[in-house]
């Protein structure tokens, strides 16, 4: 038995990298960049105006510290427009939002801070030298690294790239993923239950899951308890998808077959069983580009072993620039006892304070927790116990 950190370095260390593929920028949310993005020209190109006002020269701006002046209207520039002229002392020209200011402008002041008389436009505010003027190449300059290839693209980030003029971008593939849900007593959700069957969550749970990620190419399958029809599907999974998660079967009983196929199918078993509760019996190996992960079939070790390893590796897979798991601190509100030898993950909710409100109903078997849940919380493999307000790390999901 490994422990958690041995195990997620063991998974990051046996990744296959998934290869590049281009898309359009509106398909683009939610994938991963596959290319360092370079701006080709500075932004913003040119000068602009923050605000609609009124442009006036270096010398007036400096009588206007002085004294109140008022100053003849030379004209009026829109967005996209430009001044026929440079423009003088005495003179002012009215700017709007966006629109390009000329060499011969150096503050822009507000509309609400003049006054429109019969003589003019008159000032009276003191204003800084340069302001109110959006300065070319304020916010990057030509050639300059705008995102990094393994950028998470999120609408902020798509915009950016728009902005620089590029239609479509380079991204990972987004993996395969094959799910197998075992056991003759799982049966899908709507069919009739008979005496000791369940209804199957895992397979709809990983679905959702993934799906989140942007993952939308799932493959479900289920298999009885028996080694030949696993052993089929196993096989026939493994030729089409980059990653197979295989629920239920990885213990030590009378119908865990799970292993034993992976091996027969030319699985590498890299690791079977980890210090984690839930989760313990979770597995992991290789076969050629694909990866297996063998996960306990109660639902709770199910999502806890997704958002610890699995979630994390799909990341790496894509070319995630830090695929780890996301934790930030937070404090206990309320004592906790444990039983050492493994690293616990309790399902619980963050608090505006960053106090986590650990919650009911634990046990592996039970999803009613991780249903309202929005983080783990993780509790050290040594420890016996944590007091109330006591700090700990906390595992944010969907993030």
């Amino acid at each position: 038995m490994i422990r958690v950190e041995t195990a997620e370095r063991r998974i990051l260390g046996n990744l296959p990298v998934l290869e590049a593929e281009t898309v359009r920028l509106d398909q683009a949310a939610g994938r991963i960049l596959a290319q360092d993005i370079i701006a080709e020209a500075p932004s913003p190109s040119f000068d602009s105006s923050a605000v609609d006002g009124y442009g006036i020269t270096a010398g007036d701006t400096g009588k206007l510290r002085e004294n109140p002046i008022t100053l003849k209207l030379a004209g009026e520039i829109p967005a996209g427009g430009q001044l026929e002229r440079p423009l003088r002392n005495g003179e002012t020209v009215r700017i709007l939002t966006g629109a390009p200011v000329p060499r011969s402008v150096a503050t822009v002041v507000m509309q609400e801070d003049v006054e429109i008389t019969k003589d003019g436009v008159r000032f009276s505010k003191k204003i800084a030298h340069g302001a109110n003027i959006r300065r070319k190449g304020e916010e990057f300059g030509k050639h300059e690294l705008i995102l990094q290839r393994g950028q998470h693209l999120t609408s902020a980030a798509i915009g950016l790239i728009a902005k620089l003029g590029i239609t479509t971008v380079s991204v990972s593939r987004l993996p395969r993923v094959g799910i197998i849900t075992t056991g003759d007593e799982v049966v899908m959700p709507g069919t009739p239950l008979r005496p000791g069957q369940v209804w199957d969550s895992n397979t709809v749970s990983l679905k959702s899951a993934l799906r989140r990620m942007g993952i939308s190419r799932v493959y479900a399958r289920r298999s009885g308890d028996n080694v030949s029809q696993l052993r089929r599907q196993t096989l026939a999974l493994l030729e089409s998808v980059d990653v197979l998660l295989v629920c239920g079967g990885v213990s030590v009983g009378d119908y865990d077959y799970t292993r034993r196929v992976f091996t027969e199918c030319g699985v590498r078993e890299l690791f079977w069983r980890v210090k984690i509760k839930p989760g313990k019996p979770l597995c992991f190996g290789r076969r050629d580009n694909a990866i297996v992960f063998g996960l306990p079939g109660n639902p709770a070790s199910v999502l806890v072993a997704f958002y610890r390893f699995i979630r994390p590796a799909l990341l790496a897979m894509m070319g995630a620039r830090n695929p780890r798991p996301a934790f930030r601190n937070a404090f206990l509100d309320r004592k906790l006892t444990h039983t050492p030898g493994r690293v616990e993950y309790l399902r619980g909710v963050l608090g505006k304070d960053d106090t986590v409100r650990v919650l009911q109903h634990q046990d592996s078997h039970m999803l009613r927790s991780f249903a309202v849940a929005d983080c783990l919380v993780e509790i050290p493999a040594e420890t016996t116990g944590l007091a109330k307000n006591e700090r700990v790390r906390v595992l944010m999901m969907d993030s």
